[in-house]
Protein backbone atom coordinates (compact mmCIF):
# COMPACT_ATOMS: atom_id res chain seq x y z
CA UNK A 1 0.00 0.00 0.00
CA UNK A 2 1.56 3.29 -1.05
CA UNK A 3 1.83 6.17 1.44
CA UNK A 4 0.96 9.22 -1.14
CA UNK A 5 1.49 12.13 1.66
CA UNK A 6 4.92 10.21 2.68
CA UNK A 7 7.97 13.33 2.40
CA UNK A 8 9.27 12.82 -0.79
CA UNK A 9 6.84 10.76 -2.73
CA UNK A 10 6.78 11.67 -6.39
CA UNK A 11 3.06 11.24 -7.31
CA UNK A 12 3.65 11.79 -11.07
CA UNK A 13 6.40 9.40 -11.23
CA UNK A 14 3.77 6.70 -9.27
CA UNK A 15 1.79 7.70 -12.39
CA UNK A 16 3.88 6.94 -14.89
CA UNK A 17 5.25 3.67 -13.83
CA UNK A 18 1.30 2.33 -13.13
CA UNK A 19 1.18 3.60 -16.76
CA UNK A 20 4.04 1.19 -18.44
CA UNK A 21 1.12 -1.53 -17.17
CA UNK A 22 -0.93 -0.63 -19.94
CA UNK A 23 0.08 -2.30 -22.91
CA UNK A 24 -2.26 -0.68 -25.42
CA UNK A 25 -0.13 2.69 -27.00
CA UNK A 26 -3.07 4.61 -27.48
CA UNK A 27 -5.06 3.80 -24.73
CA UNK A 28 -2.04 4.54 -22.86
CA UNK A 29 -1.73 7.96 -24.40
CA UNK A 30 -5.27 8.49 -23.97
CA UNK A 31 -5.36 7.78 -20.43
CA UNK A 32 -2.20 9.49 -19.77
CA UNK A 33 -3.70 13.15 -20.85
CA UNK A 34 -6.85 12.66 -19.14
CA UNK A 35 -4.90 11.87 -15.73
CA UNK A 36 -2.69 14.97 -16.44
CA UNK A 37 -6.06 17.25 -17.06
CA UNK A 38 -7.71 15.95 -13.66
CA UNK A 39 -5.85 13.64 -11.16
CA UNK A 40 -2.68 15.29 -11.26
CA UNK A 41 -3.92 18.42 -10.19
CA UNK A 42 -6.30 17.39 -7.75
CA UNK A 43 -3.38 15.66 -6.31
CA UNK A 44 -1.09 18.72 -5.97
CA UNK A 45 -4.46 20.69 -4.15
CA UNK A 46 -4.70 17.78 -1.59
CA UNK A 47 -1.46 17.79 -1.27
CA UNK A 48 -0.88 21.40 -0.10
CA UNK A 49 -4.16 21.11 1.71
CA UNK A 50 -2.66 18.50 3.67
CA UNK A 51 0.53 19.54 4.62
CA UNK A 52 -1.14 23.34 5.66
CA UNK A 53 -3.29 21.40 7.91
CA UNK A 54 -0.52 19.37 9.21
CA UNK A 55 1.39 22.77 10.28
CA UNK A 56 -1.89 24.36 11.40
CA UNK A 57 -2.36 21.31 14.14
CA UNK A 58 1.34 21.25 15.03
CA UNK A 59 2.48 24.95 15.52
CA UNK A 60 0.73 25.58 18.87
CA UNK A 61 4.64 26.29 20.13
CA UNK A 62 4.87 29.24 21.95
CA UNK A 63 7.72 31.40 21.87
CA UNK A 64 11.46 30.35 22.95
CA UNK A 65 12.06 33.07 25.54
CA UNK A 66 8.99 33.07 27.14
CA UNK A 67 8.74 33.71 30.83
CA UNK A 68 5.42 35.56 31.75
CA UNK A 69 7.22 36.80 34.83
CA UNK A 70 5.48 39.52 37.06
CA UNK A 71 7.68 42.23 38.94
CA UNK A 72 6.48 44.59 41.23
CA UNK A 73 7.84 46.99 43.47
CA UNK A 74 7.18 50.65 44.75
CA UNK A 75 7.97 54.14 44.31
CA UNK A 76 7.48 57.36 45.57
CA UNK A 77 5.08 59.40 43.52
CA UNK A 78 7.34 62.69 43.23
CA UNK A 79 10.19 60.09 41.70
CA UNK A 80 8.17 58.26 39.04
CA UNK A 81 8.98 58.93 35.41
CA UNK A 82 5.57 58.25 32.98
CA UNK A 83 8.27 57.48 30.25
CA UNK A 84 9.70 54.90 32.43
CA UNK A 85 9.93 51.36 30.50
CA UNK A 86 10.90 48.97 33.28
CA UNK A 87 7.99 49.52 35.46
CA UNK A 88 4.76 51.76 35.72
CA UNK A 89 2.21 52.23 38.03
CA UNK A 90 -0.39 49.81 38.86
CA UNK A 91 -2.92 52.37 39.25
CA UNK A 92 -2.65 55.39 37.21
CA UNK A 93 -5.02 57.54 39.30
CA UNK A 94 -1.93 57.29 42.00
CA UNK A 95 -0.26 59.79 40.46
CA UNK A 96 -3.18 62.45 40.84
CA UNK A 97 -2.49 65.45 44.12
CA UNK A 98 -4.88 64.49 46.95
CA UNK A 99 -8.51 66.65 46.13
CA UNK A 100 -11.08 66.43 48.50
CA UNK A 101 -14.89 67.55 46.99
CA UNK A 102 -16.67 68.94 49.68
CA UNK A 103 -19.65 68.66 48.12
CA UNK A 104 -18.99 64.67 47.21
CA UNK A 105 -17.88 64.59 51.05
CA UNK A 106 -20.93 65.86 52.20
CA UNK A 107 -23.59 63.83 50.12
CA UNK A 108 -21.43 60.60 52.12
CA UNK A 109 -21.56 61.81 55.11
CA UNK A 110 -25.07 62.74 54.87
CA UNK A 111 -25.77 59.30 53.54
CA UNK A 112 -23.92 57.36 56.49
CA UNK A 113 -21.44 56.07 54.21
CA UNK A 114 -17.30 56.95 54.40
CA UNK A 115 -15.56 59.52 52.26
CA UNK A 116 -12.60 58.12 50.39
CA UNK A 117 -9.98 60.69 51.53
CA UNK A 118 -6.67 58.32 50.01
CA UNK A 119 -4.39 55.28 50.47
CA UNK A 120 -1.63 54.90 52.46
CA UNK A 121 1.05 52.49 52.94
CA UNK A 122 1.67 50.97 56.72
CA UNK A 123 5.15 49.79 57.23
CA UNK A 124 4.51 47.54 59.93
CA UNK A 125 4.71 43.33 60.14
CA UNK A 126 1.64 41.60 58.98
CA UNK A 127 1.00 40.55 62.45
CA UNK A 128 0.85 43.90 63.48
CA UNK A 129 -1.42 44.86 60.44
CA UNK A 130 -4.02 42.15 61.02
CA UNK A 131 -3.91 43.55 64.74
CA UNK A 132 -4.45 47.35 63.22
CA UNK A 133 -7.49 46.05 61.00
CA UNK A 134 -9.24 44.03 63.86
CA UNK A 135 -9.17 46.85 66.02
CA UNK A 136 -11.70 48.88 63.67
CA UNK A 137 -9.81 52.39 65.35
CA UNK A 138 -11.00 55.46 64.62
CA UNK A 139 -8.21 58.92 64.59
CA UNK A 140 -8.53 61.73 64.89
CA UNK A 141 -7.91 64.29 62.02
CA UNK A 142 -8.43 68.11 61.15
CA UNK A 143 -9.10 69.87 57.62
CA UNK A 144 -7.40 72.57 57.05
CA UNK A 145 -9.43 75.30 54.71
CA UNK A 146 -8.55 79.17 53.66
CA UNK A 147 -10.52 80.53 56.52
CA UNK A 148 -10.17 77.70 59.18
CA UNK A 149 -9.39 74.19 60.59
CA UNK A 150 -12.03 71.61 61.46
CA UNK A 151 -12.15 68.70 63.62
CA UNK A 152 -12.60 64.92 61.90
CA UNK A 153 -12.73 61.33 62.15
CA UNK A 154 -10.99 58.79 60.17
CA UNK A 155 -11.02 55.31 60.21
CA UNK A 156 -8.98 52.58 57.95
CA UNK A 157 -9.97 50.32 55.42
CA UNK A 158 -7.72 47.59 54.23
CA UNK A 159 -7.37 48.09 50.24
CA UNK A 160 -8.41 45.63 48.04
CA UNK A 161 -7.99 47.26 44.58
CA UNK A 162 -4.60 46.20 43.61
CA UNK A 163 -5.11 42.28 45.04
CA UNK A 164 -8.54 42.74 42.58
CA UNK A 165 -6.04 43.80 39.64
CA UNK A 166 -3.69 40.91 40.50
CA UNK A 167 -6.97 38.82 40.31
CA UNK A 168 -7.99 39.86 36.88
CA UNK A 169 -4.59 38.63 35.45
CA UNK A 170 -5.64 35.35 36.18
CA UNK A 171 -8.27 34.85 34.18
CA UNK A 172 -6.09 35.88 31.34
CA UNK A 173 -3.67 33.71 31.70
CA UNK A 174 -6.27 30.53 31.90
CA UNK A 175 -8.08 31.83 29.04
CA UNK A 176 -4.58 32.17 27.00
CA UNK A 177 -3.68 28.40 28.04
CA UNK A 178 -0.82 30.00 29.81
CA UNK A 179 -0.08 27.91 33.33
CA UNK A 180 -0.45 30.77 36.47
CA UNK A 181 2.20 31.81 38.29
CA UNK A 182 1.91 33.30 42.11
CA UNK A 183 2.66 36.49 42.04
CA UNK A 184 4.84 37.93 44.70
CA UNK A 185 3.99 41.31 45.44
CA UNK A 186 4.79 41.81 49.58
CA UNK A 187 3.95 45.25 49.61
CA UNK A 188 0.57 45.19 48.62
CA UNK A 189 -0.99 43.93 52.54
CA UNK A 190 0.63 47.04 53.99
CA UNK A 191 -1.77 49.51 51.57
CA UNK A 192 -4.73 50.82 53.62
CA UNK A 193 -7.24 53.57 52.40
CA UNK A 194 -8.40 56.18 54.81
CA UNK A 195 -12.20 57.29 55.18
CA UNK A 196 -13.60 60.47 56.72
CA UNK A 197 -16.70 59.33 58.53
CA UNK A 198 -17.03 63.06 60.27
CA UNK A 199 -16.22 66.61 60.09
CA UNK A 200 -17.48 69.68 60.99
CA UNK A 201 -16.26 71.42 57.93
CA UNK A 202 -19.02 73.89 55.97
CA UNK A 203 -20.05 73.49 53.06
CA UNK A 204 -18.66 76.36 51.54
CA UNK A 205 -15.05 76.15 51.78
CA UNK A 206 -12.29 74.49 49.87
CA UNK A 207 -9.82 71.63 51.81
CA UNK A 208 -6.58 72.75 51.80
CA UNK A 209 -4.92 69.84 53.30
CA UNK A 210 -5.90 67.07 56.08
CA UNK A 211 -3.64 66.17 58.69
CA UNK A 212 -3.86 62.76 61.13
CA UNK A 213 -2.68 61.48 64.16
CA UNK A 214 -2.19 57.99 63.81
CA UNK A 215 -0.91 58.27 67.24
CA UNK A 216 1.56 55.00 67.96
CA UNK A 217 1.45 54.48 64.36
CA UNK A 218 2.61 58.16 63.07
CA UNK A 219 5.84 57.07 62.20
CA UNK A 220 5.16 54.13 60.43
CA UNK A 221 2.71 55.91 57.87
CA UNK A 222 4.15 56.53 54.19
CA UNK A 223 2.42 58.93 51.79
CA UNK A 224 2.54 58.97 48.53
CA UNK A 225 4.51 55.45 48.10
CA UNK A 226 2.83 54.27 44.72
CA UNK A 227 2.77 50.28 43.66
CA UNK A 228 4.72 49.57 40.63
CA UNK A 229 4.42 46.32 38.29
CA UNK A 230 5.73 45.48 34.57
CA UNK A 231 2.34 44.98 33.53
CA UNK A 232 0.79 47.20 30.57
CA UNK A 233 -1.89 47.16 28.22
CA UNK A 234 -1.66 47.89 24.61
CA UNK A 235 -3.87 47.54 21.73
CA UNK A 236 -3.09 46.17 18.07
CA UNK A 237 -5.24 45.41 15.24
CA UNK A 238 -6.29 42.27 13.30
CA UNK A 239 -3.02 42.31 10.96
CA UNK A 240 -4.91 40.53 8.03
CA UNK A 241 -8.76 40.05 7.27
CA UNK A 242 -9.35 36.87 9.50
CA UNK A 243 -9.55 33.25 7.81
CA UNK A 244 -11.26 29.98 8.66
CA UNK A 245 -9.87 27.93 11.62
CA UNK A 246 -9.40 24.44 11.04
CA UNK A 247 -12.63 23.47 11.95
CA UNK A 248 -14.71 25.75 9.53
CA UNK A 249 -16.54 27.50 12.40
CA UNK A 250 -14.36 30.23 14.29
CA UNK A 251 -11.93 32.08 12.94
CA UNK A 252 -8.35 32.82 13.15
CA UNK A 253 -7.14 36.27 13.65
CA UNK A 254 -3.45 37.17 12.73
CA UNK A 255 -1.10 39.78 14.46
CA UNK A 256 2.13 40.00 12.69
CA UNK A 257 5.52 40.38 14.85
CA UNK A 258 6.13 43.52 13.82
CA UNK A 259 3.55 44.75 15.94
CA UNK A 260 5.34 43.44 19.22
CA UNK A 261 8.46 44.76 21.00
CA UNK A 262 11.19 42.48 21.07
CA UNK A 263 11.62 40.19 24.30
CA UNK A 264 8.50 41.15 26.26
CA UNK A 265 5.61 38.70 26.23
CA UNK A 266 1.98 39.15 25.02
CA UNK A 267 -1.40 37.84 26.70
CA UNK A 268 -5.06 38.50 24.97
CA UNK A 269 -7.33 40.28 27.03
CA UNK A 270 -10.97 38.49 26.57
CA UNK A 271 -13.24 41.22 27.38
CA UNK A 272 -15.66 40.95 24.62
CA UNK A 273 -14.55 38.07 22.62
CA UNK A 274 -14.53 34.07 23.75
CA UNK A 275 -11.25 32.76 22.75
CA UNK A 276 -10.71 29.28 21.83
CA UNK A 277 -6.94 29.36 21.23
CA UNK A 278 -4.48 31.35 21.66
CA UNK A 279 -1.04 30.53 20.06
CA UNK A 280 2.13 31.75 18.30
CA UNK A 281 3.89 30.80 14.97
CA UNK A 282 7.26 32.36 13.77
CA UNK A 283 6.52 35.72 15.94
CA UNK A 284 3.40 36.04 15.14
CA UNK A 285 0.53 35.54 17.74
CA UNK A 286 -2.60 33.81 15.88
CA UNK A 287 -5.90 34.05 18.23
CA UNK A 288 -8.73 31.89 17.77
CA UNK A 289 -12.93 33.02 18.21
CA UNK A 290 -15.93 33.83 16.64
CA UNK A 291 -15.65 37.40 14.96
CA UNK A 292 -15.63 37.07 11.71
CA UNK A 293 -14.56 40.56 11.52
CA UNK A 294 -10.91 42.74 12.20
CA UNK A 295 -10.68 43.07 16.05
CA UNK A 296 -8.96 46.06 17.80
CA UNK A 297 -7.45 43.73 20.31
CA UNK A 298 -6.94 44.48 23.74
CA UNK A 299 -3.06 43.04 24.68
CA UNK A 300 -1.91 42.13 28.15
CA UNK A 301 2.56 43.50 27.77
CA UNK A 302 4.82 41.77 30.50
CA UNK A 303 8.45 43.65 30.19
CA UNK A 304 11.73 43.10 31.55
CA UNK A 305 13.57 46.36 30.83
CA UNK A 306 16.93 46.62 33.19
CA UNK A 307 15.87 49.29 35.58
CA UNK A 308 17.26 52.83 35.01
CA UNK A 309 17.16 54.18 38.07
CA UNK A 310 17.51 52.59 41.95
CA UNK A 311 14.81 51.86 43.58
CA UNK A 312 14.57 52.39 47.23
CA UNK A 313 12.90 49.48 48.24
CA UNK A 314 13.52 46.05 46.82
CA UNK A 315 11.86 44.62 43.80
CA UNK A 316 10.17 41.44 43.90
CA UNK A 317 9.67 38.76 40.98
CA UNK A 318 7.91 35.34 40.46
CA UNK A 319 10.17 34.00 38.06
CA UNK A 320 12.54 30.85 39.38
CA UNK A 321 15.05 28.53 39.04
CA UNK A 322 12.61 25.72 39.20
CA UNK A 323 11.59 23.98 36.13
CA UNK A 324 7.70 25.67 34.40
CA UNK A 325 5.33 23.46 35.92
CA UNK A 326 4.11 21.14 38.88
CA UNK A 327 7.18 19.03 40.19
CA UNK A 328 7.02 15.41 41.83
CA UNK A 329 8.18 16.31 45.59
CA UNK A 330 8.70 13.71 48.24
CA UNK A 331 11.31 14.22 50.26
CA UNK A 332 11.96 17.37 52.43
CA UNK A 333 15.46 17.72 51.02
CA UNK A 334 13.06 18.47 47.22
CA UNK A 335 10.89 20.74 49.14
CA UNK A 336 14.29 22.43 50.54
CA UNK A 337 15.57 22.64 46.86
CA UNK A 338 12.24 23.98 45.95
CA UNK A 339 12.42 26.82 47.95
CA UNK A 340 15.89 27.63 47.37
CA UNK A 341 14.97 27.72 43.44
CA UNK A 342 12.42 30.52 44.23
CA UNK A 343 15.51 32.94 45.06
CA UNK A 344 14.40 34.65 48.15
CA UNK A 345 17.40 33.21 50.41
CA UNK A 346 18.68 36.52 51.63
CA UNK A 347 15.48 36.80 53.29
CA UNK A 348 14.99 33.92 54.66
CA UNK A 349 15.88 30.19 55.16
CA UNK A 350 13.92 27.27 55.27
CA UNK A 351 14.97 25.16 58.59
CA UNK A 352 12.36 22.05 59.46
CA UNK A 353 8.91 20.94 58.31
CA UNK A 354 6.52 19.44 60.53
CA UNK A 355 3.30 17.66 59.63
CA UNK A 356 0.13 17.70 61.89
CA UNK A 357 -3.42 16.71 61.62
CA UNK A 358 -4.53 19.67 63.56
CA UNK A 359 -3.05 23.26 64.20
CA UNK A 360 -4.47 25.61 66.64
CA UNK A 361 -3.50 29.57 66.41
CA UNK A 362 -3.25 32.03 64.22
CA UNK A 363 -1.27 31.59 60.92
CA UNK A 364 1.94 33.50 60.24
CA UNK A 365 1.26 33.33 56.50
CA UNK A 366 -1.48 33.65 54.09
CA UNK A 367 -2.59 32.17 50.85
CA UNK A 368 -1.87 34.73 47.59
CA UNK A 369 -4.12 33.01 45.20
CA UNK A 370 -7.29 32.49 47.55
CA UNK A 371 -9.51 33.93 44.96
CA UNK A 372 -8.68 30.78 42.98
CA UNK A 373 -11.06 28.35 43.78
CA UNK A 374 -10.04 24.35 44.25
CA UNK A 375 -13.50 22.96 43.07
CA UNK A 376 -11.72 19.25 43.30
CA UNK A 377 -10.55 19.28 47.10
CA UNK A 378 -13.05 20.54 48.93
CA UNK A 379 -12.83 19.27 52.21
CA UNK A 380 -11.24 20.51 55.16
CA UNK A 381 -9.94 17.98 56.92
CA UNK A 382 -6.27 17.69 54.95
CA UNK A 383 -3.48 17.62 57.34
CA UNK A 384 -0.92 20.61 57.88
CA UNK A 385 2.47 20.76 56.67
CA UNK A 386 3.79 23.42 59.02
CA UNK A 387 7.08 25.16 57.21
CA UNK A 388 9.45 26.59 59.61
CA UNK A 389 11.49 29.84 58.47
CA UNK A 390 14.05 31.44 59.77
CA UNK A 391 14.16 35.27 59.10
CA UNK A 392 17.94 36.87 58.14
CA UNK A 393 16.75 40.15 59.74
CA UNK A 394 14.29 39.89 62.61
CA UNK A 395 13.85 43.38 62.08
CA UNK A 396 12.61 42.70 57.79
CA UNK A 397 9.04 43.89 57.94
CA UNK A 398 8.23 42.07 54.97
CA UNK A 399 9.59 38.55 56.33
CA UNK A 400 5.62 37.51 57.09
CA UNK A 401 4.57 38.74 53.09
CA UNK A 402 7.54 36.74 51.67
CA UNK A 403 7.22 33.46 53.68
CA UNK A 404 3.48 33.67 52.82
CA UNK A 405 4.79 33.71 48.96
CA UNK A 406 7.17 30.75 49.41
CA UNK A 407 4.14 28.75 51.49
CA UNK A 408 1.73 29.82 48.46
CA UNK A 409 4.13 27.90 45.53
CA UNK A 410 4.76 24.90 48.21
CA UNK A 411 0.24 24.81 48.29
CA UNK A 412 0.74 24.36 44.64
CA UNK A 413 3.17 21.50 44.60
CA UNK A 414 1.20 19.29 48.03
CA UNK A 415 -2.36 20.08 47.18
CA UNK A 416 -3.11 17.10 48.92
CA UNK A 417 -2.01 19.13 52.72
CA UNK A 418 -3.01 22.77 53.43
CA UNK A 419 0.51 24.64 53.77
CA UNK A 420 1.07 27.15 56.60
CA UNK A 421 4.60 28.83 57.67
CA UNK A 422 5.96 30.12 60.49
CA UNK A 423 8.78 32.08 62.08
CA UNK A 424 11.83 30.66 64.21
Amino acid sequence: MESFFTKGFQFEKYINERLLEVSDEGERRALKEVLKETLLPFYDHVENSYTELEERLFRTEQKSKEKYEIITGVQYRNKIDITEEALVPMRYDDLNEIIIDIQDMKDCLQQGKPYFVMSIFIKLEYEQLRRLESEKRSFKATLFTEEDEYPAQIQLKRNTSYFKQIEALYSIFESNNIQWNTVCAPYLRKYFDVHLISTDCPLDEEVKRICIDFQEYQDSIIYDLVPMWNVRFVEQKTGAYPDFAIDRIHYEHCIYKERFVSGRDYLVVNDNNKLWNVFWQKGDMHIICDEANPVNWKLLELGYESLNKNYEMPIFKNGSENEKGRCCIHTIAEVKRFVTGLQYEEYLQLMDIDLVDYHKGNYNTYFLDDFIEDEIRIGNNRPYLIFKFKAKEDSNYLKSDIMSYLVSKMQWQLPEFKCIGELV
